[in-house]
């Protein structure tokens, strides 16, 4: 019978190695362009009904746009390839911040020695792989979506409602469940692929292995992870609370004692302060929740099957399969 997985002490152990390695704060910090830590809300306008836009309106809108298009296409055209070429580069950068945090955690667990420039080489040397990995699952994702989504569009167009509605109910629960699935494959593909430097289809073939042995354990350590987000981001909006009070106070006697001009310099520093603690506190918790999944994925590796003999049993059934075909490498 195997023992049972000590996540209290995963969680100590991962805000151990976030308090004692602050060099590890400066890839968290890189890691956070990456987005696999970032989510985004969008919230849609209220009383849209007020603002609707007439014919008129509409047509005055578009014939600006055709003009602005007409007398600044070349300029509009090297923004968007700027734009492009910057996210890209973020994204790169980012990709290169999580190979090196990963891999400082797994030299920490293993007694290793690392460094910043080391860091930044692993990072460098992962980034096909873990590129590859992301764009795989993203694009298997988008092809479900329209997979899915296809014959409900179709069944609406032709005013199908409740057949459609049934569908598209049915979807979205496959769809949420493939996005399950793809997270934790994501997630142990990519520790799979740093922590045993093997090649993109191995590690997701381990991956798979791993979460299939490993579900329950993989939804409790989720689990654990949203309530420490949430228990993380009260105390955080207090603090924000507790920060903003007095600032606001400091801008209104700013801006009675000094003028317009002063509160205004005095917003944007505060602004800035303000972003610069949240990328800040940012980087650090990256580090704290990569640790918690580092720990967790060692501990379930070595504890279900050792990985690399999962490889090796991989390259011998890969062997069979090719001597079997007459197919020698």
């Amino acid at each position: 019978m195997q023992n049972k997985i000590d996540y209290r002490s995963i969680v100590k152990k991962a805000i151990n190695i976030t308090v004692s390695n602050k060099i590890l704060w400066w890839f968290g910090f890189l890691a956070i362009f990456s987005g696999s830590y970032l989510s985004f809300n969008y919230t849609f306008p209220s009383n849209s009904s007020e603002k609707k836009m007439d014919e008129m309106e509409f047509m005055n809108m578009m014939r600006k746009i055709s003009f602005c298009w007409e007398s600044y296409r070349e300029w509009i055209i090297l923004g968007i390839i700027f734009l492009i070429v910057v996210l890209i580069g973020f994204f790169v950068l980012g990709l290169i911040g999580r190979g090196a945090l990963i891999d400082s955690i797994f030299k920490i667990i293993k007694d290793e020695t690392f460094s910043f420039s080391s860091g930044i080489k692993r990072g460098i040397h992962f980034l096909g792989r873990l590129f590859l990995i992301n764009l795989f699952f993203s694009l298997a994702f988008l092809i479900l979506i329209f997979i899915l989504a296809f014959p409900v569009i179709r069944l609406f167009i032709f005013k199908s409602y409740l057949i459609a509605s049934s569908l598209g109910l049915v979807a979205v629960v496959l769809l949420v469940s493939i996005f399950i699935l793809f997270f934790y494959l994501k997630r142990y593909a990519e520790l799979y692929l740093i922590s045993s430097d093997l090649s993109v289809l191995n590690s997701i073939k381990l991956a798979y292995k791993l979460f299939e042995k490993n579900i329950k354990e993989s939804f409790i350590v989720s689990l654990i992870l949203i309530a420490l987000n949430i228990i993380i981001g009260i105390i955080l909006t207090l603090i924000t609370l507790g920060l903003f009070v007095p600032g606001g106070i400091l801008g209104v006697i700013a801006y009675t004692t000094m003028g317009e001009l002063t509160a205004i310099v005095f917003i944007i520093m505060a602004t800035l302060f303000f972003v610069g603690l949240i990328v800040f506190v940012r980087s650090i918790l990256n580090v704290f929740f990569e640790s918690i999944w580092v720990l967790f994925f060692y501990e379930i590796a070595n504890k279900k099957e050792d990985p690399n003999n999962l490889l090796e049993r991989e390259k011998n059934i890969n062997l069979n399969r090719e001597a079997e075909s007459g197919i020698t490498v």
